[in-house]
């Protein structure tokens, strides 16, 4: 466990790198549709970018699908969700939000 916190810390801080320039950010944008790193990357964006609408909205389609998940990966994306749900102005203007059922 300690080597997998180890590689996504490693991860998430060259995505960070990356997203100091945009150029570089819009070639991560494409991996969202990694299996495997695109979760990161949505996650990474979302929490560390002012994202334009659409970039944002192509990353919090990624979250939903992790969240379906039945390992821990799945269980952190719940958690995630839950707490944006609580907190977002967007879950406070619309009645329902696409995830809400994963959360309930």
């Amino acid at each position: 466990m300690k080597r997998a916190n180890r590689i996504a810390d490693k991860l998430r801080s060259a995505m960070l790198k990356a997203f100091n320039d945009p150029a570089q950010t819009e070639q991560l944008m494409p991996l969202l549709d990694h299996p495997q790193a695109g979760s990161s990357i949505a996650f990474c964006a979302l929490e560390n970018l002012q994202l334009d609408p659409q970039s944002e909205a192509r990353c919090l389609r990624v979250v939903p699908a992790m969240a379906s998940a039945t390992d821990p990966s799945g269980a952190s994306a719940v958690l995630w969700l839950s707490d944006r749900l609580s907190t977002s102005d967007t879950a406070q203007e619309s009645e329902e939000w696409p995830w809400a059922s994963l959360i309930a």
